[in-house]
């Protein structure tokens, strides 16, 4: 097992109160798996993949196990812990530009990303070869001209080119799990197509383990093999991806999947879940989903159900209990 989450808990200690954003998680990821973080804005999916590399924030606390490559990683010290950032786990942010120095020329920052890897696991290679090697590996993510592009600053290239560069310093560095926090938002639809090729290439090509985090479940339909249903920072639903999106059992995944455009099928008005996701400083009573839910009743507005594994899948839902 290459992750294994147990009883994860997260909190931020805020001027406005300490609330809680992810509560009891658990969760495996074996070795060149392919799993999907699905859910709305501000319901934790981002959160726990600040949480695997361990790049939570001052005010967030997390307590629990995350064992990572045999080692919990809540436990490490932040040196500790910078010696497997990057060639153990890599996290893309969802502006990419963020993963960038944006002083230096994109050339610099990539084979510092080699020469990193190179020195923890203690490979010798020349200038020339490293050179090589960074220019293959843009060659192979189809970056046009990679020999101007290393020239270049971060803000001189285009959103799809420096997601690219992103992917390209992951593949350098060859970690065994890769977190993609919504890698194709404010990017057109061809550049998302290439982009989502990239990582499944990447998965089949080297074995890449791959948490995907969207709010797009069509990109999850096409790229995982399983998918987490996030809400409010709990699991909703958790199974093959298929599975979830043909036949969902939660009411919340229900509506997700309800929302998503199938034209030219579509003649009237696009259905949404009606309501807005709860602040965290003010959750409901009994489930949280419970204020939307079409399908709610006086024991959804009192007591929080319980994740059940039921017909293959985990699901938390009083109509499964």
């Amino acid at each position: 097992m290459l992750l294994s989450i147990k009883n994860l808990n997260v909190s931020y200690n805020t001027v406005a109160g300490k609330y809680k954003v992810i509560d009891n998680l658990n969760l495996d990821v074996e070795e060149g798996e392919l799993v999907s973080l699905v859910g709305e804005s501000a319901s934790g999916k981002s959160t726990l993949g600040q949480v695997i590399s361990r790049m939570l924030p001052p005010v967030g606390i997390a307590t629990g196990e995350v064992t990572l490559d045999s080692v919990n990683i809540l436990k490490l010290s932040e040196k500790e812990m910078t010696k497997l950032r990057g060639t153990t786990v890599f996290m893309i942010f969802q502006n990419p530009l963020n993963s960038l120095n944006p002083v230096k020329r994109v050339g610099t920052q990539l084979l510092e990303a080699l020469f990193i890897r190179n020195e923890r696991t203690r490979h010798q290679m020349t200038e020339d070869d490293a050179r090589k090697e960074v220019i293959e590996a843009m060659t192979s993510l189809r970056l046009p001209d990679p020999e101007k592009i290393m020239l270049r600053y971060p803000h001189e290239l285009s959103g799809g080119q420096v997601q690219r560069v992103v992917i390209c310093m992951a593949l350098l560095l060859r970690p065994k799990l890769l977190i993609a926090d919504e890698p194709t938002t404010a990017l057109d639809v061809t550049i998302q197509a290439q982009v989502i090729k990239l990582l499944r290439d990447l998965n089949k090509q080297t074995g890449l383990s791959i948490i995907f985090i969207t709010h797009d479940i069509g990109l999850a339909y096409v790229l995982s093999n399983r998918m987490l249903v996030f809400y409010a920072g709990r699991v909703m639903e958790l199974g093959k991806t298929t599975d979830l999106v043909k036949k969902p059992m939660h009411p919340y995944t229900s509506g997700l999947i309800a929302s998503i455009p199938s034209a030219p099928k579509d003649s009237g008005r696009l259905y949404s879940i009606p309501g807005s996701p709860p602040s965290y400083l003010d959750l409901p009573n009994g489930c949280k989903f419970s204020p939307r839910c079409k399908f709610v009743f006086n024991k959804c507005l009192n007591e929080e159900p319980n994740a059940i594994v039921t017909n293959g899948r985990e699901i938390r839902c009083w109509l499964y209990e």
